[in-house]
């Protein structure tokens, strides 16, 4: 497969993903009109809200709706920025449109970074047709795209995420060089920035440590390097929000604030989550007594769903059968001809079940709605390893397999277009 189909595939996904913020309803996501009631604040208070505003002012948008201003708020504050220097008003509306042609943007940007880390890891011909296949792939899924015509920062967090898996990447065939380095560090800044929900994907960073073989002192003082630029760009924000809220991040902060105004209380699986909160380990009678993990995952791929059989078949048609292929490929050579990637699998890997393990507690623990759409953001760097490190062996069964999860994700995107998004 040549580089010609790969641009062709992407100016075709960047022309879908345009269309579907075209065609996508007002609030289709339950949340939008939160985000950009978020930046409307901003922009009328003219910067962050005060102490004396909360907690009116998170639950104070038209029609009793609430807002992000627990969150990390440099996306609401670059948007606010941007929309303010451009000319624009505080008016719902104009944000609204605004706020989606920066995740348009944004979106495009993390299918432009996926690329580039994927050729990173396969040097040959093939790195064309694996770019092809993660792009297509992630474009028909409706967790990508619904989320790229949607007004919200969940974009950015994945090209913060596609970013940092870029940079690892590059760290470790460059040995962990003062420019890589300082990239890791950026790109982790960059999620910590952006969306707490993205926080396991930076278990990718001392996962891929672990097997850069920089001994112990490089290993730490990597490792020292990388968090002193994450939470030094991020520190000022960090410290506003606890001396606020006694919540360096603001995640407990906007959950107990959701669940005192009632917000938490609204739909029949809110009271079915905080029914097991009173138990000595909810989230064990959430995942052995409720059908809490299959909603979960369900929504992982199809936004606005119960359990959809059809969404967990995807999701193991595009991310668990293609992993399970590349461990037991690794299991079968042996450990002297792994590729030097092996750790980076491992976080990638690990992050997703993080992500997991902090939805199930915050649904068991404050009855919280369940967003499968934040465990797959911590699916991305997995997408990636996987795709590249399965496209560098010559193994014919993927080859096939790969046009049949394609195939698959066309048919769950029409299904999508079709039935769920009117």
């Amino acid at each position: 497969m040549s580089r010609r189909i790969y641009l062709v595939t992407l100016t075709a996904s960047i022309v879908f993903l345009a269309i579907r913020a075209i065609l996508q309803p007002e609030n289709f996501d339950f949340d939008e009109l939160a985000h950009v009631h978020t930046v409307t604040d901003i922009m009328r208070i003219g910067g962050l809200p005060g102490p004396a505003a909360f907690p009116e002012i998170a639950h104070a948008g038209p029609g009793g709706s609430y807002a992000y201003h627990y969150s990390p708020p440099l996306p609401y504050l670059a948007a606010a920025a941007t929309a303010t220097l451009t000319g624009r008003t505080p008016e719902t509306t104009d944000i609204l449109v605004f706020m989606r042609i920066i995740a348009i943007i944004s979106a495009t940007l993390t299918l432009l970074v996926v690329g580039k880390a994927i050729r990173w890891l396969v040097t040959d011909n093939r790195q064309w047709e694996a770019c092809t296949f993660a792009t297509a792939g992630l474009t028909l899924m409706p967790g990508f795209h619904s989320a790229a015509a949607s007004a919200s920062p969940e974009t950015l967090m994945f090209l913060a995420i596609a970013g940092l898996t870029a940079a690892l990447i590059y760290a470790n065939q460059d040995r962990w060089s003062r420019p890589s380095t300082l990239a890791v560090g950026l790109a982790a800044a960059a999620i910590v920035g952006t969306r707490h929900v993205g926080y396991p994907s930076l278990l990718l960073i001392p996962m891929t440590l672990l097997g850069s073989r920089l001994g112990v002192r490089g290993t730490v003082s990597q490792a020292a390097i990388v968090a002193a630029v994450a939470l030094g760009a991020n520190s000022w924000w960090m410290i506003r929000s606890f001396l606020m809220f006694d919540d360096p991040i603001g995640v407990i902060a906007h959950v107990e604030a959701t669940r005192t105004s009632g917000h938490s209380l609204v739909a029949r699986e809110n009271q079915l989550w905080i029914k097991y909160s009173k138990s000595s380990f909810p989230e064990i009678s959430l995942l052995s007594s409720t059908p809490w993990a299959w909603v979960q995952g369900s929504r992982m791929l199809l936004r606005i769903t119960w359990i959809a059989p059809i969404a967990l078949m995807g999701w193991i048609a595009i991310v668990v059968i293609p992993t399970t292929f590349q461990i037991l490929q690794w299991t079968r050579i042996g450990k002297k001809h792994r590729p030097p990637h092996e750790f980076l699998l491992l976080g990638a890997l690990a992050a997703p079940i993080v992500a997991f393990a902090i939805q199930a507690s915050i649904s068991a623990r404050f009855g919280a709605f369940v967003s499968g759409r934040y465990e797959f953001a911590n699916l991305l760097p997995l997408v990636i390893v996987t795709s590249g490190l399965l496209a560098s062996q010559h193994l014919k069964n993927w080859h096939y397999f790969r046009s049949a999860s394609l195939l698959f994700a066309g048919v769950v995107t029409i299904v999508y277009l079709a039935f769920i998004l009117p």
